[in-house]
């Protein structure tokens, strides 16, 4: 052994100093195991991490050309309901017009009815008095014809109608 004058260290100073080296050795072994052991979980859980990750991306993936599908069919059905509308509107319009064009006839319609009517009562009143007046007549003819004057001159109005009958046939020969 050496004396501390001339730089070497003594033995028993030696041999803690290495006692201490190979501790802190250990130490940092150990430490580099655990290291290891986080990276090696780290690593499985960054893998882990990463199959979610991938699967939920194709779940993200595949829900997302279903709701663009889904939106495209909507799209369409739009489209569809609005040229229904639009027909639907239009036939309205067409409806209204008929609807209009129908009042305007059923109007035209009543105002001749309430005309015709008006006529009727008036013809009916008319007919009314043309059958009065007929039963008049009819009663006036039917004393005249059962008068005794009637009766009396009934062989001059023979003569006469058989003179004219006469007369016709002289004039027109066949």
């Amino acid at each position: 052994m050496r004396d501390g004058l001339d730089g070497v260290v003594p033995e028993s100073s030696c041999e803690c100093g290495l006692h201490e080296a190979r501790t802190e050795i250990a130490r940092l072994e150990e430490e580099r195991e655990r290291a290891r052991y986080r990276e090696h979980i780290l690593e499985s859980a960054s893998y882990d991490i990463r199959l979610r990750l991938d699967r939920e991306y194709q779940r993200s993936q595949s829900r997302v050309q279903s709701l663009t599908a889904d939106v495209a069919q909507l799209r369409a059905d739009l489209k569809r309901s609005q040229r229904a509308a639009q027909e639907i509107a239009s036939a309205k319009d067409s409806l209204q017009t008929r609807v209009d064009e129908l009042a305007a006839e059923a109007k035209r319609l009543s105002a001749q009815l309430q005309k015709s009517a008006a006529d009727r009562r008036r013809l009916k009143k008319r007919c009314a008095e043309l059958r009065e007046a007929n039963t008049t007549q009819r009663a006036e003819i039917d004393s005249l014809l059962a008068s005794r004057s009637w009766r009396m001159t009934a062989p001059i109005r023979a003569i006469g109608g058989g003179l004219r009958s006469l007369a016709n046939a002289v004039r027109s020969p066949r």
